[in-house]
């Protein structure tokens, strides 16, 4: 099974919080929300994962590592 995790967009909604960071890198009770659904989906024992992301990718993949595989989004 893979998982399709979409993590495009600006995050327009959020600024000024996402003017430097993608808004799945923003802390949610301590850890980056994208953190809670990669458990989800680990847990759920699917190992196959690629992220789709904006002009961020590289400082999700940065959080996240090679473990997983990374789209870039050129435009949402």
């Amino acid at each position: 099974m893979k998982a399709i995790l979409v993590a495009g967009g600006h995050g327009s909604r959020l600024l000024p919080m996402t003017k430097y960071t993608h808004k799945t890198l923003l802390p949610l009770c301590g850890r980056p929300i994208i953190d809670y659904a990669l458990s989800t989906i680990r847990n759920a024992g699917i190992k196959d994962i690629t992220i789709i992301g904006n002009k961020f990718i590289e400082k999700i993949r940065n959080h996240v590592g090679d473990d997983v595989n990374y789209v870039l989004e050129e435009s949402p």
